[in-house]
């Protein structure tokens, strides 16, 4: 099956990211300089084609901010607190006659992505209530997130952040929780990765982001389906 331009943008980006690390952290490259920078020269053409690029692409020249503490954030509108049940009776019952998209629940922290004129502007974690933190910081470090889009409109995306089983098999014994033990789920080492204030150190704990909500923007788009 043939990639999707944003599926090529992502592929090369977490490629280019791989060469990146095993020449840089492992000291044992994979690839030639040559064939790193025809790879590179790829994923610039590519994006500028489609007005796109990730906010953890090499193409960036900035490097990983920090910051002293994380800013509350304020949420207008509030991010839904879904509903749990175990009973398909329930669900079938909620969903009544109407079509229902079905997803998988990622288990790891939501945040919210906000976009302004095809910028990301904020990435804030869903907190409690009306508030949740800013930790835009970290957007370099985490794969998935389109730092720039062509949408210009208004644009306010829901996801969650989480570690993949197998990264987090390899790294949970290797990095610690606040009390100084192994983080007993993937879950718990997401929320604790997504708050650090290094993004250098968040860059190693191999977070990824995929959305589920787009909760402002797409107006005109009557399903949720078509929205994301």
């Amino acid at each position: 099956m043939a990639l999707t331009t944003f599926q090529q943008l992502r592929d090369l980006t977490a490629r280019l990211n791989r060469y990146r690390h095993e020449y840089h952290d492992l000291k044992a490259p994979s690839v030639t300089d040559e064939d790193y920078n025809r790879v590179l020269g790829d994923l610039t053409a590519l994006e500028k084609t489609i007005g796109t690029r990730m906010a953890d692409s090499p193409t960036w020249k900035i490097g990983y901010p920090s910051v002293q503490e994380l800013k509350k954030v304020l949420h207008t509108i509030p991010p839904p607190t879904p509903r749990v049940t175990a009973q398909v009776e329930d669900l079938a019952g909620f969903a009544g006659d109407q079509k229902v998209l079905i997803m998988l629940n990622l288990d790891g922290p939501t945040v919210k992505l906000t976009y302004e004129g095809g910028e990301l502007i904020e990435m804030s974690t869903q907190g409690e209530g009306n508030k949740g933190e800013d930790v835009t910081h970290n957007t370099r470090s985490i794969s998935g997130i389109p730092a720039k889009i062509t949408c210009q409109e208004r644009l306010v995306v829901l996801g969650k952040v989480f570690v993949r089983p197998g990264d987090f098999e390899e790294l949970k014994n290797t990095l610690m929780n606040g009390d100084g033990k192994p983080y007993p789920s993937g879950r718990e080492f997401a929320e604790d990765s997504v708050r650090l204030l290094e993004s250098a150190a968040c860059r190693g704990r191999r977070l990824a982001f995929m959305p589920f909500s787009v909760l402002e923007g797409f107006a005109a788009l009557e399903t949720k389906a078509k929205q994301l």
